[in-house]
C-alpha cells in the first residue's frame, strides 16, 4: 500500500483558494507519470474511451480526492483556475484525461529514477518530510510514496521517492542522508526489487532440500506432532482464477473482512490456493463474497468449500508444515507466511 505526493505541474493562480490548489494537485497526482502507468484502475478507464476521457464524477469516488472535494463542480472550478501541463478538461466540463502530448514513460523508466530507503520515523515521517530532506540537498522530488502494511494501513518506516532522473537517484544513494537523527538505508528501486527476487528464490530453494533423516523414535514424535493439529470442519475455501502478482496479503485483504483468515496457503503467481478461516464459516463466506461481486487484483475468483477427506488432508499436510517451521525455526503457522501450508490437500 502506498501514499503519493503530488508533484508540481501546475501553473497557480494568485486567485485560488489553498483549497482549489489541493484539488488540483491532486488531480495532476492522479494523471501524472509518476501515478498513471501504475494505477491500473484509472488506465483502464482512460482506455474504455477512444479519446482517453475519464468521467469527473468517478474521481470523487477516490478517497484522497473524497476529502478535498464533494462534487464535480468543485473540481472542474479548481481545474478552471490552472493551466496544468499534464490534464485538459472538456468542453462539457463533464471528463478529464491526460494531455494527448504527454505520453506515458515505460515501468522501467520510472523504476530507473525511484530510490528505496527505510528508517523512517515510524511516528513522524510524512510525504512532506521526506520530500523535504531531498529537496534540501539540491533533488528535484517528483513523487514520494510511503509503504504501508496492507490491513492495518500502518507506515512500515520505508519509503519509495520519485526524482528527476536516473542520475540524480544514483547521487542521492551514493549520499549519507538521516531522518530522525538515525542514518537511512539506501538503494535504487530495481536493486531492492532484485534482492528482494533474490531472498525469495533462497527461501524457496532452501525449501525444496531433501529434510535430513530421523531417528525411528524422532519420526514417530514428528507424526504425533502433526496429528495433533485440531480438525475443524467448514472452515476451509479452494479459490481459483487469481492472476499474475497476487500475494497473500492480498488474499487476506479481500477475504478478511467477511472472516478472520488464520491461514492462507498460496505463492505468488500461482492461479489457486486455499484459505482457512478461525471459525467454521467457509460456505458464509463463500457466499458473501459471491454476494458482493467482490475482485482480488480485478480478477474474480472461483471458490469451492472444502470437506471431508479433501478438508482433513488439507490440516494434516497445514500441521506438518508448521511442524516443519517450527523446526527450522521459522515462523510458519501464521497466516501461511512462512510456507505453502496445505498444498497437499487437494485429495
Amino acid at each position: 500500500i502506498l501514499d503519493g505526493l503530488p508533484p508540481a505541474h501546475l501553473s497557480l493562480s494568485p486567485k485560488m483558494s489553498d483549497l482549489q490548489q489541493k484539488i488540483a494537485a491532486q488531480i495532476d497526482f492522479y494523471f501524472s507519470d509518476s501515478n498513471l502507468p501504475r494505477d491500473k484502475f484509472l488506465r483502464e478507464l482512460a482506455d474504455k474511451d477512444e479519446e482517453g476521457w475519464v468521467p469527473i464524477q468517478v474521481l470523487t469516488t477516490f478517497n484522497k480526492l473524497r476529502k478535498l472535494a464533494s462534487s464535480v463542480q468543485e473540481i472542474t472550478d479548481a481545474l478552471d483556475a490552472v493551466e496544468s501541463e499534464v490534464v485538459e478538461v472538456s468542453s462539457d466540463k463533464t471528463k478529464i484525461r491526460r494531455q494527448p502530448s504527454r505520453p506515458l514513460p515505460s515501468e522501467a523508466v520510472l523504476n530507473r529514477r525511484s530510490i528505496y530507503s527505510k528508517g523512517w520515523p515510524i511516528d513522524s515521517t510524512t510525504m512532506e518530510s521526506v520530500k523535504a530532506l531531498y529537496e534540501g540537498k539540491g533533488y528535484k522530488v517528483l513523487s514520494v510514496r510511503l509503504r504501508k502494511t496492507i490491513n492495518t494501513k500502518d507506515f512500515k518506516g520505508s519509503v519509495f521517492t520519485e526524482l528527476e532522473n536516473e542520475e540524480q537517484a544514483k547521487k542521492a544513494v551514493a549520499e549519507t542522508l538521516e531522518a530522525g537523527g538515525a542514518p537511512l538505508h539506501q538503494e535504487m528501486k530495481e536493486d531492492y526489487h532484485a534482492r528482494k527476487r533474490n531472498e525469495r528464490q533462497a527461501k524457496q530453494a532452501e525449501k525444496k532440500k531433501p529434510a535430513a533423516p530421523k531417528e525411528e523414535g524422532e519420526a514417530a514424535a514428528a507424526e504425533d506432532k502433526v496429528e495433533e493439529e485440531s480438525y475443524v470442519p467448514g472452515c476451509v475455501l479452494h479459490f481459483s482464477g487469481a492472476v499474475k502478482e497476487t500475494s497473500r496479503e492480498d488474499l487476506k485483504g479481500a477475504f478478511g473482512p467477511l472472516g478472520e483468515v488464520a491461514w492462507v496457503d498460496f505463492n505468488r503467481d500461482d492461479v489457486e490456493g486455499f484459505i482457512r478461516f478461525k471459525e467454521p464459516k467457509a460456505a458464509e463466506v463463500k457466499a458473501a463474497f459471491e454476494a458482493a461481486g467482490v475482485l482480488v487484483k480485478d480478477a474474480k475468483l472461483t471458490l469451492r468449500v472444502v470437506a471431508d477427506d479433501e478438508e482433513k488432508n488439507f490440516y494434516k499436510n497445514m500441521a506438518a508444515e508448521k511442524a516443519s517451521k517450527r523446526r527450522e525455526g521459522g515462523r510458519g503457522g501464521r497466516g501461511g507466511r512462512g510456507g505453502r501450508g496445505g498444498r497437499g490437500g487437494r485429495g
